[in-house]
């Protein structure tokens, strides 16, 4: 059998399953990035890639809140957050900011989650909906001013978010 062969047979589960760690490895990881995206990984799988938030107890529920919402803006803005699929925790994302301790965070986008009094729909195709209503060039500005400023900041997000998941551990097992 050549080479070629192998890598043939190899299945995509194999792949996946040689670079992501298992779940009990993630608290192995020493360095805190590694460990972040470790964990990110692993909770985007545990709820189907936010299919089954049921599936995440509240302490990873909002450790995924906060994720998500960081990996949407540090990738395309809030705009972009409030667009796919992550936007569906808009609702929870002031509060899960302030379990996490990142209060100047929640700050920096309390304006633009006021821009829809009502809050923002889970459901993607009513959020989006209302965000290409919401969006003029007035709100636009502000949305992209809140993103500059969590730009600034972004760093203290991802140490929080670390100690938030260590403090609470046991939830994450």
């Amino acid at each position: 059998m050549g080479l070629f062969d192998k890598i043939r047979r190899k299945t995509a589960g194999d792949y996946t399953a040689a670079r992501q760690p298992r779940p009990e490895d993630v608290w192995e990881i020493s360095d805190r990035i590694a460990f972040l995206i470790a964990m990110s990984e692993r909770l985007w799988e545990k709820c189907g890639e936010g299919e089954r938030l049921s599936a995440l107890s509240p302490e990873e529920r909002t450790a995924y809140a906060v994720d998500a919402f960081q990996r949407e803006v540090n990738n395309g803005g809030f705009e972009q957050y409030l667009y796919n699929s992550s936007g569906a925790l808009a609702g929870e994302l002031l509060d899960a900011l302030r379990v996490v301790g990142a209060e100047r965070v929640a700050e920096i986008y309390r304006p633009a989650l006021a821009v829809h009094p009502g809050g923002w729909p889970a459901d993607e195709e009513e959020r989006r909906a209302l965000l290409d209503e919401a969006l003029t060039e007035r709100v636009s500005d502000l949305v992209d001013q809140c993103d500059e400023r969590f730009y600034e900041c972004s760093g203290d997000l991802e140490e929080l978010l670390y100690y938030y998941i260590l403090e609470n551990r046991r939830s994450f097992e």
